[in-house]
This record gives C-alpha cells, sequence and structure tokens, in this order.
C-alpha cells in the first residue's frame, strides 16, 4: 500500500459527479474488512442523514458517506465509480500499482 500512496494522495479533495450525484473523495483506507484498500467519498448536495454514536443513539445530520474499494468486485480493474475521479493516465498508473501489489489480479 506505501508504494501506492503517491498515486491515491491526488485523489483526496476531488469531486466527480457520479449517478447525478455530487461527491467528493474525503479519505482513504488501507484495508476495508475485505484486505482491500477503500476510497470513501462523501455527497456534497444531498440531503444530510441521522450519524449513530458507539451506542447506537443518534447525535447528529452528516453528509452521506460511501466506502468503495478501490478495485472492481472481480478484482481485474478500478472500480468503475473510482475512475470517475481520474484522468486516463493516472487511471492506469493507479491500475498497474495495483496490480503490482497483487490488489487487481491479472487476466
Amino acid at each position: 500500500m506505501e508504494t501506492l500512496i503517491p498515486l491515491l494522495r491526488p485523489l483526496l479533495g476531488r469531486e466527480a459527479l457520479v449517478e447525478g450525484r455530487r461527491v467528493q473523495a474525503v479519505d482513504l483506507i488501507a484495508d476495508n474488512g475485505q484486505g482491500l484498500p477503500a476510497l470513501v467519498l462523501r455527497e456534497m448536495d444531498g440531503p444530510r442523514v441521522v450519524q449513530l454514536d458507539a451506542h447506537g443513539d443518534p447525535r447528529r445530520r452528516t453528509p452521506r458517506t460511501w466506502t468503495l474499494p478501490l478495485c472492481s468486485e472481480l478484482r481485474h480493474a478500478i472500480h468503475p465509480v473510482v475512475g470517475h475521479f481520474l484522468q486516463e493516465d493516472k487511471r492506469q498508473a493507479l491500475e498497474d500499482g495495483l496490480r503490482a501489489e497483487g490488489i487487481i489480479k491479472t487476466r
């Protein structure tokens, strides 16, 4: 993952229009629980949702977020939504890096 950080860091703060929603990349997670790196997206203009605390009690309203793995479900390419944040040359560099790390499988 350390070799991927220089490729991933520029994603933070970028915005994209995905399925009619304006979202911003706000965080990177080294392991999403399945051993894969993930990108956290926050909806910019949508309705706020109730955020629960550690005990399950409602605490505040926050923008909706999604955590997406960097690779597609079959692990043969970058997740299509993650691709919205990258120009083609950066997308290819990230895909090559994920492949070198064994995160994306070689076909």
